[in-house]
């Protein structure tokens, strides 16, 4: 098991059984955070670091019970109309709890790289069989750049096979720097 102290990584979700990522099965890991914000992007949940609140207005009731629920008044509703201000959001989650409807959710969690690594191990023997291994996608994975480099050095510790797909919008010394951790063929 790969130990290198304490590093917390936001992440939005782990893909197993991944086809179209790369070579065999693999497992995608959706790192967040990216610079870009392109307005057809398909995952918009990954584009803040930060854990993220999505409001389904079509779901919505305007019972209010999120509003009463957020202790940190960043739910209001103005004239029966759902208004969010993020800056005031704390991403406790207690609107999302207080939700009937599901209307809203939070995307995105931290996780200390032993626990993703400990969740990457359990499909070894998928890799191994199929020629896979590990894509890390997102948003822009070089966001998280420290993580991203910690990520691939314990795959690679592990003899996984690496994969990042990436928009490109990143200093190529960071590229030139993650290189030799990353599988190319």
């Amino acid at each position: 098991v790969f130990r290198s102290g304490c590093c917390m990584i936001n992440i939005t979700n782990i893909e197993r059984f991944a086809t179209h990522d790369g070579p065999g099965i693999r497992t995608t890991l959706f790192l967040k955070g990216c610079p870009l914000y392109c307005p057809w992007c398909a995952n918009p949940e990954t584009q803040s670091v930060k854990r993220t609140m999505f409001h389904n207005a079509m779901r919505c009731v305007a019972c209010r019970a999120c509003e009463q629920a957020c202790p940190h008044q960043a739910i209001t509703f103005q004239q029966g109309v759902f208004t969010y201000q993020e800056a005031r959001c704390q991403r406790c989650g207690a609107c999302e709890r207080a939700c009937l409807q599901d209307a809203i959710a939070f995307q995105g969690i931290e996780m200390e790289l032993e626990a993703i690594m400990e969740e990457l191990c359990k499909d070894r023997d998928y890799y191994e069989n199929s020629g896979g291994g590990i894509t890390f996608s997102g948003g822009e994975p070089f966001v998280q750049q420290d993580a991203l480099w910690k990520l691939l050095h314990a795959c690679k510790q592990e003899g996984f096979h690496t994969a990042v797909e990436t928009t490109g919008n990143y200093a190529s010394d960071l590229l030139i720097r993650m290189m030799p951790l990353i599988k190319i063929g």
